[in-house]
């Protein structure tokens, strides 16, 4: 029983944030976002996409393979 404590997760969020056991979380690859926080990552991702070499290393932390 928690007796209504928030616990803090071991983790944070793409901006640095600790994540806490209340907070509605997705996750794409290896970055967590509060859903209130979709369009933020959403920049946050087309931010690190903007140079052409980076793109392979962020599709490969997001979790992209080689389809053969």
């Amino acid at each position: 029983m928690d007796n209504g404590r928030i616990y803090e997760l071991p983790i944070t969020d793409f901006f640095g944030r600790i994540l806490y056991s209340t907070d509605e979380v997705c996750c794409l690859g290896n970055y967590y976002y509060r859903i209130n926080d979709a369009a933020e990552f959403l920049e946050f991702l087309r931010f690190l996409c903007q140079h052409e070499n980076n793109a392979e290393p962020i599709l490969r932390t997001l979790g992209a393979e080689p389809a053969i």
